[in-house]
């Protein structure tokens, strides 16, 4: 404590130091005190939201399918430029596919990339169990788990 004591009555003797020093170092002494306390304040705020989103419950509810998306593989070539000896390299890079699914949970919509077994086993409409918290301030739903 006496250490965080001392190191406070360090930064106001510097900073009154810098008010001595019209109209540089007054400048800079308030830009100084604006950063701290734009500091403390994203510390504080930061801390308080972690604490409010650890006590958010986690619940059950049930969600439909919306829709479904499959983006199929594809290549993309992209040009390396190699300066040392003036030549252009093309270099193929693979995406493989992708399958999504639009889940709907009360009323909030979320995509999912899963596999393509599921893909394959899931229908439009199709009935799934999620578990949710309920956002803090937006009530919105951020999906923690589901079930396909």
């Amino acid at each position: 404590m006496k250490v965080f004591l001392s190191l406070i009555q360090i930064i106001i003797e510097y900073v009154k130091e810098m008010f001595m020093n019209w109209p540089v170092g007054t400048f800079y002494a308030l830009l100084y005190i604006a950063c701290y306390i734009t500091i403390f304040l994203l510390v504080v705020w930061s801390l308080y939201y972690l604490a409010i989103s650890f006590r958010q419950p986690v619940q059950d509810g049930i969600g439909t399918i919306r829709a479904k998306k499959y983006i199929p593989a594809y290549i993309k070539t992209k040009i390396i430029y190699d300066m040392i000896i003036v030549v252009k390299t093309p270099l193929m890079i693979k995406y493989p596919g992708q399958w999504f699914v639009l889940v709907e949970v009360y009323g909030q919509q979320l995509w999912l990339k899963i596999t393509q077994q599921k893909y394959n086993s899931i229908a439009v409409n199709d009935s799934i169990t999620a578990k949710y918290v309920t956002k803090y301030w937006s009530k919105g739903i951020y999906l923690k788990k589901v079930n396909l």
